[in-house]
C-alpha cells in the first residue's frame, strides 16, 4: 500500500520509503505496518485483535552513534504492547522504544533492566550522553533521563507537532519537528536557545558542521543555517520529493 503520512516500519523500526510506487504493507486485522521486504519475517499471531507479543531481533553492533545494525541471531517477547520504533545499543545496553511511549533497557542477556515511562505516544528517537538518556516523541516532547536511576528529570516543551528528529552535542540538544521547526536547547535546563524557521512542511533530518546547520524535509528543500545567529544562509532546491537524510563527506553534502 501507499501510506500518506511519514511511516516507520514496525519490524525493523526504520523509516518506510517511497513516494509513488507501493511501500509496504499494513495488516488488515491489527494495522501492523511494515516494509515489504520484512512482512514475511513478522509472526502471523495477530488474530482478531492486535497482537501483544513482537518479535526484536538481538542487536549485532552500532556503527556509528546514530544507527544500530542488527540481525536475526535470537528473538525477545513481551517487549512493548506495540510496535517497536526505535532501537540504539549504548554501553552494554540494549534500548528499545515503541509507539506504547514506553522505553525498554536491556542487559547483555537480554534480561529487562528497567522501563522508562513518561511518553505518551509514539517515540521517534534516542540518544545519549554519558548517564543521560534523551528521547524524542509524537507527543511534541523530549525528554532527559537518568539511565541509572529511571528518573526523568528534564522534558523539552516547545514544538507544536511530533518530533521526527533529535541530537545531542556539545551542551546541547537540536530537535526537528512536523512544525516544520527546528530548536536549540540548552541540554541541562530544557529552555529554548534558538528556534529556526524558514521550512514549509515537516522537517525530517539536518547534519551540523562547523558552525553550519543544514536541514531538509517534506518540501524537498535544502537550508543552511547559521547556527549562533539563527540566519538563513541559503535554499537549495532540486529535488521533487522528500528529502529523509542528509550526509556531509569530505567537504561535500549529500
Amino acid at each position: 500500500m501507499y501510506f500518506a503520512s511519514p511511516t516507520f516500519c514496525g519490524f525493523c523500526g526504520s523509516f518506510i520509503w517511497g513516494v509513488v510506487k507501493k511501500q509496504g504493507y499494513t495488516c488488515t486485522e491489527c494495522k501492523f505496518e511494515v516494509h515489504s521486504r520484512c512482512k514475511n519475517l513478522v509472526p502471523h499471531d495477530c488474530g482478531s485483535k492486535k497482537s501483544k507479543f513482537f518479535k526484536l531481533k538481538d542487536f549485532l553492533q552500532v556503527e556509528d552513534e546514530e544507527e544500530a545494525t542488527i540481525r536475526p541471531t535470537r528473538s525477545l517477547r513481551n517487549i512493548h504492547k506495540w510496535d517497536i520504533t526505535v532501537l540504539r545499543s549504548y554501553s552494554d545496553f540494549l534500548f528499545t522504544a515503541g509507539s506504547d511511549g514506553t522505553i525498554c533497557m536491556w542487559n547483555s542477556d537480554l534480561k529487562l533492566v528497567n522501563t522508562f515511562l513518561g511518553h505518551s505516544r509514539t517515540l521517534s528517537g534516542m540518544t545519549f550522553v554519558e548517564d543521560m538518556m534523551y528521547s524524542s516523541s509524537h507527543d511534541t516532547t523530549a525528554r532527559a533521563w537518568n539511565i541509572l536511576t529511571g528518573e526523568n528529570s528534564l522534558i523539552f516543551r516547545g514544538h507544536t507537532e511530533w518530533i521526527s528528529v533529535m541530537q545531542a552535542r556539545a551542551g546541547y540538544l537540536i530537535t526537528a519537528s512536523a512544525d516544520s521547526t527546528i530548536r536549540i536547547w540548552d541540554i541541562a535546563t530544557a529552555e529554548t536557545l534558538r528556534i529556526f524557521s524558514g521550512h514549509e512542511d515537516h522537517v525530517m533530518t539536518f547534519k551540523y558542521r562547523s558552525g553550519i546547520l543544514f536541514s531538509a524535509g517534506v518540501d524537498a528543500k535544502i537550508v543552511s543555517w547559521n547556527i549562533v545567529s539563527g540566519e538563513k544562509l541559503m535554499v537549495m532546491e532540486g529535488h521533487k520529493n522528500w528529502i529523509l537524510k542528509l550526509n556531509i563527506l569530505n567537504g561535500l553534502l549529500y
